[in-house]
């Protein structure tokens, strides 16, 4: 079904279609032609926002943006954990550099550790885009020592 409605897509080019297809085949981890779309839309994000963007807080902001589908403009620390696991299936995908399952928990735990927000446990997408972006690991990981 995902192949079929790629190969009718006019938006997409033929060979975007072909790795689009291997993520989604990858995500849908039954093979019933199925997955969450919305991680598999932040997980993606990164490769439809890498044009546009000029940082990684950019980049970020966009993926943040891709998961909030009530328009709250706000995050948890797990929504946080999920997106950059979601990041991170991708980035593997193509054979980079990838953070571990406790980096991620580090980075969404220490992200959130320090607000001001959390009296309701929500921060913010600019600031969690900036606090990602500062992150040490986050830092180590763009220079390829996932």
């Amino acid at each position: 079904v995902f192949s079929k409605a790629m190969a009718r897509s006019q938006m997409v080019q033929p060979r975007t279609v072909g790795i689009l297809g291997h993520l989604f085949s990858m995500w849908d981890e039954d093979g019933t032609e199925r997955v969450d779309y919305i991680h598999f839309l932040t997980g993606i994000s990164v490769l439809a926002s890498c044009q546009d963007c000029e940082s990684v807080e950019d980049v970020v902001l966009f993926a943040l943006q891709v998961q909030d589908v009530h328009k709250t403009n706000c995050i948890t620390r797990a929504k946080l954990e999920s997106l950059l696991n979601g990041i991170n299936v991708t980035v593997a995908y193509l054979g980079d550099a990838v953070l571990s399952t406790k980096q991620v928990q580090t980075i969404a735990h220490e992200v959130f550790e320090s607000s001001q927000q959390l009296r309701h446990h929500v921060m913010s997408h600019d600031e969690c885009a900036r606090r990602v972006q500062c992150h040490f690991l986050v830092k180590d990981f763009l220079q390829g020592n996932g």
